[in-house]
């Protein structure tokens, strides 16, 4: 078993057995203790107010278990990892499944303050929260509640299912338990799926499918749930939803209807936040893929009355961009190298609402690029110039020739020296900085921890946060 704890100080995880990790647990029994702390509260001992009670904090995160389930973006080891849901002894976070770096990270999100997640694109929901229920981390999480909406009904339609049973030997007992644990929700497909805080919130009513008919049948895209804040009695209309991908004429008029669709359910309905992946994008429409039609659900939303809290100014780096990028391995050769650099994410607002985007807490694997190197690297990897034949093709190249996988410039040690030497050559020629730059920390080795997902950072979407005055 493991047992680690967050340094409030640093952000950085510690063995609980080390003098320092026995230092911040009683520092964190003594604030509960303390007569002035207010009890034993999850609060740390601050005190609720009125103002507090009309203030909810969400997120919004797409865990990538479909594509990750499929074989995409991680190697061999990574996907075994991330299907396994492996957890870890020591060395976190790289020694960690990626099941593992997901629950650490939802815990982490709780714990900050946060009072309701919607995820996408998640496989394993029961999964998540029960081991969110047991994690060692120094902190409870029995308040953390689950409402999931199953994408298909059935699980010969689950394509994680699918890719399960190709790894495992073919016998019939075998993929009969694969198809058991799809019946008892071990194993989804693609689901929406909602964490809240249920000492600050309370379901209502069933959670409401909205749904699309598609060739493989209805397709649960979204659910809308009826949530009441406890302190002050007010309702809350909360959407979760997954919209098409694409960049197709066609995937573009899917996400439409799909848009529409769920502002004609939230019609006349107080206090709807939508926590949505639009696969819609700014930067579509203002740099990489000028003239093509992909945010046409943000001009819906703005049509029909409602704002999306972390709507970024033009040329403002947020933090909030799936900074992606397809590894050498996979099953889609085709995509290899290929990069996607903008914010697609949506914390939806309408009526009386209002909002401010949340930074990431301390410690997050997602980072916000303030190194100096770092960001002139993604702003040149985002310069629509650089597209055709600069450096990102010198970069998709290399990932391709040498099979780059998720592992790549975390341990030095299994980078090929083809891979360092070109990773220079390249380095240097996109910025003559680097000539004096320490060869570890150059491309890919540093490069590769910059772009989602990775061996720390679980997903290819940031998880996104916001505060929602009501």
């Amino acid at each position: 078993m493991y047992s680690k704890i967050v340094n409030p100080k640093t952000g950085r995880w510690v063995n609980t057995s080390t003098k320092l990790g026995k230092t911040i647990i009683n520092n964190y029994l003594n604030m509960f203790d303390s007569p002035h702390s207010g009890g034993a509260t999850r609060s740390a001992g601050i005190k609720k107010t009125k103002k507090d009670s009309n203030k909810i904090k969400v997120g919004t995160w797409n865990l990538l278990s479909d594509g990750l389930s499929m074989g995409e973006f991680l190697s061999d080891k990574g996907d075994k990892l991330a299907i396994e849901w492996g957890c870890y002894d020591e060395g976190f976070p790289t020694d960690a499944g990626r099941g593992q770096k997901i629950v650490d990270v939802i815990g982490h999100l709780f714990n900050s303050g946060l009072d309701i997640l919607g995820t996408q694109e998640n496989d394993h929901p029961k999964i998540i929260h029960d081991a969110l229920h047991t994690l060692e981390d120094g902190h409870e999480y029995e308040h953390i509640k689950l409402i999931t909406l199953h994408k298909y009904d059935e699980g010969a339609k689950s394509n994680s299912l699918k890719f399960l049973e190709k790894r495992e030997p073919s016998t019939t007992d075998s993929k009969g338990e694969l198809q058991n644990r799809y019946c008892r929700g071990d194993l989804q497909n693609d689901t929406v799926s909602i964490y809240y805080n249920s000492d600050k919130l309370n379901q209502v009513a069933e959670p409401m499918p909205i749904t699309i008919s598609t060739t493989k049948g209805v397709n649960s895209y979204a659910q809308m749930v009826c949530m009441e804040v406890l302190a002050t009695g007010k309702k809350l209309h909360v959407v979760c939803g997954h919209l098409k991908s694409g960049e197709k004429a066609a995937d573009a008029a899917q996400r439409l209807m799909e848009i529409e669709q769920i502002t004609d359910a939230t019609g006349g309905k107080e206090n709807v936040i939508m926590l949505l992946d639009s696969n819609s994008s700014y930067q579509y429409e203002s740099s990489l893929f000028p003239g093509t039609n992909s945010d046409d659900v943000l001009h819906a939303l703005k049509s029909n009355g409602f704002a999306d809290v972390l709507e970024p100014r033009v040329g403002e780096t947020t933090g909030n961009e799936c900074y992606k990028m397809r590894h050498g391995s996979g099953g889609q050769p085709k995509k290899f190298g290929t990069m996607m650099l903008d914010q697609i994410d949506k914390i939806v607002i309408g009526g009386t609402l209002s909002g401010t985007p949340l930074d990431l807490p301390e410690g997050s694997p997602f980072v916000k690029y303030t190194n100096k190197l770092l960001r002139i690297d993604i702003e040149h990897l985002k310069d629509v110039r650089n597209n055709k034949d600069g450096l990102r093709k010198q970069l998709e190249k290399l990932v391709k020739d040498e099979r780059w996988s998720d592992v790549v410039g975390q341990q030095r040690g299994e980078v090929s020296k083809t891979v360092e030497d070109r990773g220079k050559m390249i380095a240097v020629e996109w910025n003559p900085m680097y000539q004096s730059v320490d060869d570890n920390d150059i491309l890919p080795q540093r490069l590769q921890m910059a772009l989602y997902p990775n061996m720390n950072a679980p997903s290819d979407h940031p998880p996104c946060l916001a505060t929602i005055q009501l």
